[in-house]
C-alpha cells in the first residue's frame, strides 16, 4: 500500500500499488503534506500542514485514531528505528518536535535552524538529520540524548535527499562520516 497526501483536498489517498488501485480516502486535517509509517507498519502518521496537526491512523483499518496538535506548519515526519518516537519538523517554529508514541505527547523541542522541512533516522537509528532550509543546512541530532552535534553546509534550500543506490530518502551517504 502507498499513502498519498492529498494537499489540497484534506485526505490521503490509500493506494494497491500492485493492483493500481484507489482502495481507501482518509479524511485528515487541513493541507496534509507529510507521511511516515512507523517500523512495524500499524501506524501512520500525516502531518497536516494547514492546521498545525498530526494524523495517527491505523493501518489496519484505514481510520484516524487520534489528532494531535503540534507546532506550525509541520512538514514530513519520521518515526524512531524503534517506534517509541515521532518526529515532526516545524517549518513555522523552526524546530523538530519529538512526541513519543506511548501517550502521545510532545517531549522534546529541539531548535534546528530555519524552516526545516524534512527529519531522516539514520539506518542504524543512531542519529537524525533534519534539513533547515532557511540556513541552507543539514542538522544532525544525536538521537540518544536528542541534541545536535554537528551541521552539514547546503546549497539554497534543502529538501529530500535521496540515496543514490535505492533512491529512497535517505541521509546514509553521511552517517558514516557524523554517526
Amino acid at each position: 500500500m502507498a499513502y498519498v497526501t492529498n494537499f489540497g483536498g484534506d485526505t490521503v489517498s490509500v493506494l494497491d500499488v500492485s493492483d493500481r488501485k484507489v482502495v481507501g480516502q482518509i479524511k485528515t486535517g487541513k493541507q496534509p503534506h507529510g507521511v511516515a509509517f512507523s517500523p512495524d507498519g500499524k501506524i501512520v502518521a500525516v502531518s497536516n500542514e494547514g492546521d498545525s496537526t498530526a494524523s495517527i491512523i491505523s493501518a489496519a483499518d484505514m481510520t484516524v485514531e487520534r489528532t494531535l496538535s503540534v507546532a506550525r506548519s509541520p512538514n514530513q515526519l519520521s518515526f524512531s528505528k524503534d517506534g517509541t518516537l515521532l518526529f515532526i519538523p516545524s517549518n513555522a517554529e523552526h524546530v523538530l518536535e519529538v512526541v513519543s508514541t506511548r501517550d502521545w505527547t510532545i517531549q522534546k523541542r529541539i531548535p534546528v535552524g530555519r524552516n526545516p522541512h524534512v527529519v531522516l533516522v539514520s539506518p542504524d537509528g543512531s542519529c537524525l538529520y533534519a534539513t533547515s532550509e532557511g540556513d541552507n543546512k543539514i542538522v544532525v541530532i544525536d538521537a540518544a540524548t536528542l541534541t545536535p552535534r554537528a551541521e552539514i553546509p547546503t546549497f539554497g534550500w534543502p529538501r529530500i535527499p535521496t540515496s543514490p543506490r535505492t533512491g529512497k530518502p535517505s541521509f546514509s551517504r553521511f552517517a558514516g562520516s557524523m554517526a
